[in-house]
């Protein structure tokens, strides 16, 4: 794992693109559903995804 840093209120990165481009770069593309800390990503009934590694 590396070090990650959480995005501060404001940041550009929140809520960056929408939850269907939330994937990994397999082919076909499965959805992202946890972070590199294992917590659930995206929020539960969130539209967008935050871009980053926290």
């Amino acid at each position: 794992l590396t070090h990650t840093g959480a995005l501060q209120p404001g940041s550009p990165a929140i809520d960056a693109i929408l939850l269907a481009y939330c994937t990994d770069q397999d082919s076909p593309p499965n959805p992202i559903i946890i972070d590199q800390r294992l917590f659930p990503r995206p929020k539960a009934k969130e539209v967008f995804c935050d871009i980053g590694a926290y």
